[in-house]
């Protein structure tokens, strides 16, 4: 590597400062001297290293290890388990059940069958109740949504079928036979 000052790159003078065997004042006065150019640099470089160098390391406790252990255990966990569509196995039944209990159209419950409702759109209340319904977690329905839209129904086509577009909640809600304070009371985002 040339020494030449025109022709170093403040990111070579930056490496060059960072493999000195001793950093110290008197070692960054003599880079800034050699590369007043990098002078701003240099001295941030110094503070950093000044400020990593004086961290003080302490051993890890027990708790710190049952808490990385803990941590590690969780992430394994969500590795190994599939994102799995709450609605994939539901019956005419089952589904017609649980918009009785949701007090919402089936077609609602098809939205979100076939993952065409904006999941951020849905009120945390219906989510909670809609998870609750289908025995399933608040968190394992929303990543199941993060899964492609779905089509159950099948059409005869000529063109190849494209991936529907997400639907607001609240549109879904409208575009039924629902009151106005029906779908006033479906929005509200109470716990």
């Amino acid at each position: 590597m040339s020494n030449n000052q025109s022709d170093i790159s403040v990111d070579q003078v930056l490496e060059l400062f960072a493999l000195e065997p001793s950093i110290d004042g008197a070692t960054l006065i003599n880079y800034m001297k050699k590369y007043p150019q990098f002078a701003e640099e240099l001295a941030m470089l110094s503070n950093e290293i000044f400020l990593f160098n004086n961290i003080k390391e302490r051993e890890l406790t027990v708790e710190d290890d049952q808490i990385i252990e803990a941590a590690w255990a969780r992430i394994q966990a969500q590795e190994g388990a599939a994102i799995t569509n709450p609605f994939a196995n539901l019956s005419v039944q089952r589904v017609r059940e649980i918009s009785q209990v949701l007090k919402v159209p089936r077609q609602i419950i098809t939205a979100f069958r076939e993952r065409t409702v904006e999941v951020a759109s849905v009120p945390k209340k219906f989510m909670s109740n809609l998870a609750s319904v289908l025995n399933i977690t608040m968190q394992h329905l929303q990543q199941s949504h993060m899964l492609p839209a779905q089509q159950f129904r099948s059409f005869k086509a000529d063109n190849k079928p494209t991936e529907p577009a997400k639907v607001t909640f609240e549109r879904l809600l409208r575009d039924t036979d629902l009151t106005d304070e029906e779908i006033k009371l479906l929005m509200e985002d109470g716990q």
